[in-house]
């Protein structure tokens, strides 16, 4: 009795093996182009990214000091990086989670403590002009608690792309470990810094799927048949081979010429009672359908999936090509019109995106001012003083000129008495005279100071303060008391001296065009046209100097000047005001 079950163990052990050694397979993989969700319109998409939060974490806690409202200037070509007036905008809305800080003990004993950022993000995707279309999670994959990062030796920060920001400490004793733990607000502040400047790639990622073609690899499973005396494989080999080498890319000519050898062996494969026989065409015929599937020419395979399926009903790839050859799934680009759109989140527009999401294309846009900055401004008005006080000497001016005049010159008088006292010493000692005009200036201007909304500004919106200013400058002093060419440029030479020769190209070039603009303002017409081109494009030179990526808001609004100066139009009132800070920023940009 032994000795026949031994007999009948081994006999199946032996089939086993020699089905299990024939029938051999590999992955290869396989390029297949994924056509997008929505049209781009073009190469490159006119697109902006900013970044923002409505988290009311965030928003009661803004002391924490996280960059949560800035422009993302991406190094995708495929992105133009607009923020001047896109077509598109994309903002990612920041949430906060709070971190995982986790302690694991170790095989060998030791412990081991990570820190993982959970913050996450919404990314909303919007037509300026017509609403919201898209809105996705932004969430990174989880991080394995257990072995966070391979192979670490101490303190270590990740940074693979798409897993969570994670800071590890290894090899710690418990005691360390459990310090680490009670410790870990420092560092889960880095780790959390380090998610927030990840999250914007992973969108720059979902935003290009969703607007142009992209390749993506498939595994393709082909089966290899070796050599036996019952399967002559030279034919097989060389159809094998020739798969091998025409997939990746895929060779149609290669590929049809494996499957006519491929066909002939499955024709010689005569026998259908024969299990190894069965398992050889099975075999051959998956690899028919799936070069097929490599070719993307399913269709063609369907009289193959039926003969799979008459020898095995089950087989797992002739039923799903065969689901794919009956249900094929074309996917088409949505035209903006298909789009549904939906209004912009009120939380948007109670921040500095209503700003951004209201610019228009034909008009010197308000930019906030850089905080911290304001001395920029007091140079560009000290230096538009020169020109206005020089052009106020002129006896042929129309009252409108005059009165545009005045406006600056009391614009700049009234803001001085607070600006001066921000001044480098020097240059602040070189103005003696036209501090003692600031103090006259200021008791005359006592009587009205009532009218005033705004307590040390000159205010550019009170017609009827404005009005009493001019009178009363008009009719105390005369049109040469103005003049302090020479202190005020000696003073800003001292303000500029230590800064090098191209960053003291810059400030001529500023000063210059500013001046250029108001006069031509004040005049109601651009006659030096040649020579406020040549300004732009110099700062905008600059600009593509110091800027790889992307540039940011101010240097779009040079363009809009330009057209408005090729127009012949002037500036109004708030426009003024706009260009006032614009130029105040740049200098801030380059130079402070």
């Amino acid at each position: 009795m032994k000795k026949i079950l031994f007999i009948i163990i081994l006999a199946t052990i032996t089939t086993t093996e020699t089905y299990a050694q024939k029938i051999k397979g590999d992955f290869s993989n396989v390029e297949r182009v994924i056509q997008p969700k929505y049209a781009s319109e073009g190469v490159v998409l006119d697109i902006a990214i900013k970044r923002t939060t409505t988290d009311p974490y965030f928003l009661s806690n803004y002391n924490l000091g996280y960059d949560l409202n800035s422009d993302y200037y991406t190094s995708n070509p495929k992105f133009n990086n607009n923020f001047g007036t896109p077509k598109y905008l994309a903002v990612i809305d920041y949430v906060y989670n709070e971190p995982t800080i986790n302690i694991v003990k170790k095989d060998n004993g030791m412990f081991l403590t990570s820190i993982h950022s959970n913050i996450s993000a919404k990314l909303y995707l919007i037509d300026i002009e017509k609403g919201v279309f898209e809105i996705e999670d932004l969430v990174f994959k989880d991080i394995n608690l257990k072995y966070p990062i391979d192979n670490t030796k101490g303190e270590s920060l990740s940074y693979d792309r798409m897993t969570k920001a994670t800071m590890v400490f290894d090899n710690l004793s418990e005691n360390e470990a459990n310090q680490y733990k009670n410790s870990s607000l420092n560092y889960a502040k880095q780790v959390n810094i380090q998610q927030l400047s990840k999250l914007p790639g992973l969108a720059t990622e979902i935003i290009e799927k969703k607007f142009f073609p992209y390749s993506k690899k498939i595994g393709i499973y082909f089966n290899y048949i070796k050599s036996t005396d019952d399967f002559k494989g030279e034919a097989f080999n060389k159809a094998y081979n020739l798969i091998q080498k025409s997939i990746y890319p895929v060779n149609n000519d290669n590929l049809f010429e494996a499957i006519s050898i491929l066909k002939t062996e499955k024709e010689n494969l005569v026998s259908t009672d024969d299990k190894k026989i069965v398992k050889y065409k099975i075999a051959i015929l998956q690899n028919i359908i799936n070069c097929f599937h490599a070719m993307q020419k399913i269709d063609q395979s369907k009289p193959y999936i039926d003969e799979l399926l008459l020898l095995d009903s089950k087989d797992d790839i002739a039923n799903s090509l065969l689901q794919r050859a009956s249900n094929p799934i074309v996917q088409k680009e949505q035209t903006p019109e298909q789009l549904v759109y939906k209004t912009i989140p009120d939380a948007f527009l109670k921040n500095e995106l209503k700003r951004f999401l209201y610019k228009k294309n034909n008009e010197i846009n308000y930019i906030p001012q850089v905080l911290g900055k304001e001395n920029a401004t007091y140079y560009l008005l000290l230096n538009n003083y020169i020109n206005c006080s020089a052009e106020l000497l002129k006896t042929n001016n129309s009252v409108e000129i005059d009165t545009n005049l005045m406006n600056y010159l009391a614009e700049t008088l009234i803001l001085s008495k607070k600006a001066l006292k921000k001044m480098d010493n020097n240059a602040d000692a070189i103005l003696i005279n036209f501090k003692l005009f600031l103090d006259k200036v200021e008791l005359d201007l006592k009587p009205i100071e009532k009218l005033k909304k705004h307590y040390n500004y000159f205010d550019l919106s009170n017609d009827l303060y404005r009005s009493q200013v001019r009178k009363i400058m008009f009719e105390k002093y005369k049109r040469s008391d103005f003049i302090f060419t020479d202190e005020i440029k000696l003073s800003l030479s001292k303000c500029f001296e230590k800064l090098n020769e191209n960053d003291k190209k810059i400030v001529s070039t500023i000063h210059s065009l500013y001046s250029e603009l108001i006069i031509s303002s004040v005049n109601k017409t651009f006659s030096n046209k040649s020579k406020i081109f040549e300004k732009i494009d110099s700062l905008k030179n600059s600009f593509a100097t110091k800027y790889k990526n992307g540039f940011p808001e101010e240097y779009f609004e040079l363009d809009i000047i330009s057209q408005k100066v090729n127009s012949d139009k002037g500036f109004p009132g708030q426009e003024l005001y706009n260009l006032e800070i614009l130029l105040s920023n740049i200098y801030s940009i380059f130079l402070l």
